[in-house]
């Protein structure tokens, strides 16, 4: 919903941050908040913006635990192929979707430490 349109089952991760966080040559001035993320405060930083999932643990603690996989993914992945990808292996794997924690970058780091702010 946050994205209309704009998003299809070929996003992917790369065009997802550029609709999140805006293309490379114009970072972070036109920001979607989604969850709030971009409005919290990062103490560490001391200043407004955290991960997609300290969002999340902000909302919905249940969402978000010590993660026991990690994923390593591309920023040219479709998102819904990669979530389908995902859902498969614990179907595969008989592990519960619900209980199940992943560590995937994208949602982990702080997007507004490590995506570059532009030219230099």
């Amino acid at each position: 919903k946050t994205f209309g349109a704009k998003y299809s089952d070929s996003t992917t991760f790369e065009q997802l941050g550029v609709m999140l966080w805006g293309p490379a040559a114009d970072r972070f001035s036109n920001v979607v908040d989604l969850l709030g993320h971009s409005s919290m405060r990062d103490e560490n930083r001391g200043a407004n913006g955290v991960s997609l999932c300290d969002a999340i643990a902000s909302r919905s603690p249940d969402h978000v635990d010590e993660a026991s996989l990690f994923i390593s993914w591309a920023w040219k992945y479709p998102v819904r192929k990669f979530l389908n990808a995902l859902r498969n292996y614990c179907i595969d794997k008989e592990l519960d979707m619900k209980s199940t924690f992943m560590w995937i970058c994208f949602f982990c780091n702080n997007q507004f430490d490590w995506l570059p702010r532009g030219p230099a």
